[in-house]
């Protein structure tokens, strides 16, 4: 979650739940504020999450656009980010300060703090930064939680996981005018080329173009079944030339049975396989 402003009935025992069990949760300034009906929760803020962040923010200061007045900073890693918009200013209440603001009269007060709660912690963002600063802390908390990115390489290429109990799917989006490379971190094969590409092996995603990659198969009926949404919806788009953008989709062997690409695509030519 980010700038997680209404907090309705429920929402924070979901997180808490969340957070106690092991996950991490991660939101920003301005966050807590309103419940359901945008009526301001009273008690001090971050409202119904103050118990979960480990902190108390006891006021705002609102950051003028542009250059007029201070230059708000604060620093992660010895690197120096902008302070902008808003900068929350609060106390930790069990929380840990990873960074505080550098100057102004709120100079030494917490900008980033994470708390444990339960087998998880709650990390809070005081203020808006740069996209610098996201993406190396935001690799940070990722890290830390064990998640890793699905393949490596270009950031304007979309990736995305999805799985049921038939196997997992690895979509790339390449939304952009140029092509694209990545590296695979699993095996595949293009269904429509025919290529084979190895874990490791770096993948050109062409220009809003369209492929599709598979590891095994079972049958035609069974990949691209009502619960295969995704898939189908990706193999009609190339059929009737509407492609927008590129797709990558990976099956994962352990949940199909073993078949080489020649006999995937056998399959899948085959009426009513």
């Amino acid at each position: 979650s980010f700038l997680s402003w209404m907090c309705k009935d429920g929402y924070d025992e979901k997180i808490r739940s969340f957070v106690k069990a092991g996950g991490t949760f991660l939101t920003s300034y301005f966050s807590g504020y309103v419940e359901d009906h945008d009526l301001v929760i009273t008690g001090g803020y971050p409202g119904r999450l103050r118990d979960i962040l480990g902190i108390w923010v006891e006021e705002s200061d609102a950051i003028p656009a542009g250059d007029a007045g201070m230059k708000h900073t604060f620093a992660y890693k010895d690197v120096t980010y902008p302070a902008e918009v808003l900068c929350d200013l609060s106390h930790t209440e069990g929380a840990e300060t990873l960074s505080t603001y550098d100057n102004d009269f709120y100079a030494g007060m917490p900008v980033l703090t994470c708390n444990t709660f339960g087998s998880g912690k709650a990390c809070y963002v005081a203020t808006r930064s740069n996209q610098d600063f996201y993406r190396t802390f935001l690799t940070d908390i990722m890290k830390e939680a064990g998640v890793e990115p699905l393949a490596e390489g270009s950031d304007k290429v979309e990736i995305t996981l999805r799985e049921n109990k038939n196997g997992s799917f690895l979509f790339l989006l390449n939304p952009t005018d140029e092509s694209q490379e990545v590296t695979l971190k699993k095996a595949g094969t293009d269904l429509l080329g025919g290529m084979t590409y190895q874990a490791g092996e770096k993948v050109v995603l062409p220009a809003k173009a369209v492929a599709i990659a598979i590891a095994a198969c079972t049958s035609r009926n069974s990949i691209f079944s009502p619960a295969r949404v995704d898939v189908r919806f990706g193999f009609t788009l190339l059929e009737a030339r509407k492609l927008i953008f590129t797709v990558l989709i990976f099956l994962d062997v352990q949940s199909f049975t073993s078949a080489t690409p020649a006999e995937c695509a056998e399959r899948l030519n085959t009426p009513n396989s």
